[in-house]
């Protein structure tokens, strides 16, 4: 292999792995799942269980209160948005169990 060749290709090597580092380091910073209170009752994504009587719901628009109630974003767009007013608090989940006031 030619020396120009080999440093064209390393050239591209490191601009190809600073582009993906960049994108994976962007996609840590604004993580997306589900943001809870922006919604009232009746508003939410598919999917959720209700602590006090443990009944659940599957369907889109079921969510039988303000709290319970959540909708798919980022964690930067849920942020900006204000909390529903029948909600008590505002929070974002992650995982599973993870969520985070805010």
């Amino acid at each position: 292999m030619k020396k120009s060749n080999l440093l064209a290709s390393a050239v591209m090597l490191a601009a190809i792995q600073i582009t993906t580092t960049e994108a994976l380091a962007g996609k840590e910073m604004d993580p997306v799942g589900k943001c809870y209170g922006v919604v009232g009752k009746g508003q939410g994504e598919c999917g959720g269980k209700n602590p006090a009587n443990g009944e659940s719901w599957s369907c889109a628009g079921n969510n039988p209160t303000a709290d319970l109630g959540w909708k798919k974003m980022k964690k930067s767009e849920c942020v900006k948005l204000e909390k529903h007013m029948d909600a008590s608090e505002k929070k974002f989940e992650i995982k599973k169990g993870k969520l985070e006031k805010i």
